[in-house]
């Protein structure tokens, strides 16, 4: 909610007085910028998550495989250097270059795109077993007392 909803009220603060000083717009914009692009490291803790269930999970058929585990590690590596949009106002590492931003929004991407293959033989898994047992319980059902 951090990543979305203060940045949103920040740019809504912006036009709310549009006769404002334009250096207090400007600096109200540039806060509202760096926190929705620089606030990846809050979103960190879903991905650590997600590892830690990749390592733990020791069943014949886990939900997230250990390969899993590895690419969302390396997801998480190539995210950080987000952080350095701090310190940078042009150049690769700005907030609109391509370390401070392209390769964050696609890894970022591509973080879903993982856990919707991942997580796609698990759900069919979870609904096979329930058509299963659902059927189970009509079969016992009809049976007579």
């Amino acid at each position: 909610m951090v990543l979305t909803f203060y940045p949103a009220i920040w740019w809504l603060v912006t036009v709310y007085r549009p006769q404002r000083n334009p250096d207090l717009i400007y600096l109200i914009n540039d806060m509202a910028w760096l926190q929705f692009i620089g606030g990846v490291s809050m979103w960190l803790a879903m991905p650590i998550a997600l590892v830690i269930a990749a390592f733990t999970d020791k069943s014949p058929t886990p939900v997230y495989p250990r390969w899993s585990g590895y690419a969302t590690i390396w997801i998480m590596l190539t995210v950080l250097p987000d952080q350095l949009l701090f310190f940078f106002h042009r150049g690769p590492f700005a907030w609109n270059g391509v370390f401070g931003f392209w390769i964050p929004l696609v890894v970022f991407a591509g973080f879903f795109v993982v856990n919707l293959i991942v997580l796609r033989p698990a759900i069919l898994r979870d609904r096979a077993h329930l058509l299963e047992s659902q059927v189970l319980n009509t079969e016992m059902a009809a049976v007579p007392r």
